[in-house]
């Protein structure tokens, strides 16, 4: 009788059941740290830019799913993680894990998170006077006109349309460039509540009931 090592088993379970197709569900902890990461950046350009500071380079970040280097594994591990690696590509085309880092280095995700930002410095100024306001939906809305001059009203209005134009494109091009376009709506549910999370005490945000508060 044959008796396998130790750090064999776990491949032969995953070979025993190669054939298993595992549900794709939508990565709501990927999103949470892709949304939260977009909207920090977007808001730190608005102040960043508000205070006439030079731009500084972004710290280097550590590349998704990156792991100690080969070296400091030891030879054992090293065979187990690469016959296990074969073993999840010899599942069915039908199986597909997706609760990973979520891909927002597409050419128009790049160009999206570029527009916000630069924006930014305009919006800042008109949510902390509360004329405009952060919408349960991942939007910017006009709360209350009253607070602008006749003048800037129409100004207002244009920056609101071409932010939410940019942010409803932001969300379907996060879920498209993931595969999945059918996302879009759960990624934008995700991005309110980062907007709303990471927001500047003294803004007006709309709770999930849609009445407005001052943060």
């Amino acid at each position: 009788m044959r008796v396998h090592p130790l750090w064999a088993m776990p491949v032969l379970a995953l070979t025993s059941t190669a054939c298993v197709t595992v549900n794709i569900y939508f990565p709501a902890a990927a999103a949470e740290k892709v949304a939260d990461r977009i909207v920090q950046e977007v808001y730190k350009a608005g102040a960043v830019n508000k205070n006439s500071q030079p731009g500084q380079p972004k710290p280097a970040e550590p590349a998704p799913g990156q792991v100690p280097p080969q070296s400091a594994l030891p030879h054992v591990e090293l065979l187990a993680q690469a016959l296990l690696t074969s073993a999840f590509s010899a599942i069915s085309g039908s199986a597909e894990a997706v609760e990973a880092n979520l891909d927002i280095e597409s050419p128009a995700i790049r160009k999206l998170r570029q527009s916000l930002e630069a924006r930014a410095t305009q919006l800042q100024p008109l949510l902390a006077s509360g004329a405009l306001g952060l919408s349960n939906d991942g939007l910017v809305v006009v709360r209350d006109a009253t607070k602008l001059p006749l003048a800037q009203r129409a100004q207002a209005n244009a920056l609101v349309q071409a932010e939410n134009a940019d942010r409803r494109q932001l969300y379907q091009a996060i879920a498209t460039a993931n595969g999945h376009p059918e996302w879009a709506g759960d990624i934008q549910r995700t991005f309110a509540a980062s907007w709303i999370k990471n927001a500047q005490s003294g803004w007006w945000v709309q709770s999930p009931d849609g009445a407005w508060k001052q943060k």
